[in-house]
């Protein structure tokens, strides 16, 4: 409403400050792409073989990348990528690698990816990607029995 609308009819009472904000429907943001509509089967399937074949190559750097895209991308499916011991170990192999090398960016994205993984759970939000860990389990080491004190 314009000010000239408004004292129009209103030309008597006290002016309110509400009665000039215009008002604008929000819309419903939408995401521009949607995985669960864009992304087929026969893509994970794709996806998967892939992994499989950076496994029988030892190729721990692309590995641990497409799988963390993977889980990321579907959350639900991630118990499908065979995160065995010998995936792990080939992953962490090759972190220290980089480390030893002191070649900190693929370190840093080496363990960003080794951490993805790690998760109880990883998504893409309306805040962006969260992941879960999960709980810490505290372990006390064992306690070590003192000798006996002599008495001299």
């Amino acid at each position: 409403m314009s000010i000239k609308e408004y004292f129009e009819r209103h030309r008597e009472g006290e002016m309110r400050l509400h009665n000039f904000v215009i008002e604008e429907k929000e819309e419903e943001e939408k995401l521009p792409f949607n995985p669960e509509t864009e992304i087929f089967d026969s893509d994970w399937q794709e996806m998967k073989a892939k992994l499989q074949e950076f496994r029988q190559n030892k190729n721990w750097w692309d590995f641990s990348w497409l799988a963390m895209e993977m889980k990321i991308l579907f959350p639900d499916r991630s118990q499908e990528l065979e995160l065995d011991e010998k995936a792990w170990q080939g992953m962490k192999t090759k972190l220290q690698e980089y480390r030893q090398a002191k070649k900190w960016g693929a370190f840093s994205s080496q363990a960003m990816a080794m951490k993805v993984l790690a998760a109880f759970k990883a998504q893409i939000t309306n805040q962006g990607i969260e992941y879960q860990m999960r709980p810490f389990k505290f372990k006390p080491k064992p306690k070590i029995p003192r000798p006996e004190r002599r008495k001299f």
